[in-house]
């Protein structure tokens, strides 16, 4: 991995962070909290897989 992808791993963990706060902060309950913050973490997962995927280092 090169440094530049980790400094985009980075910030996108940390913009996907503020965004689960703000997602989940106002969910009217508990199951739907954990539902918006699966969403939001799925969204990591799949950024991340997309910069990685640039050299081939993380999945298929």
């Amino acid at each position: 991995m090169s440094e530049g992808q980790l400094e985009r791993l980075l910030r996108i963990i940390r913009d996907m962070g503020l965004l689960a706060h703000r997602t989940t902060q106002d969910a009217p309950c508990e199951s739907e909290r954990q539902a918006r913050l699966l969403l939001v973490l799925g969204q990591i997962v799949g950024m991340a897989d997309r910069v990685l995927d640039d050299d081939g280092a993380w999945g298929p």
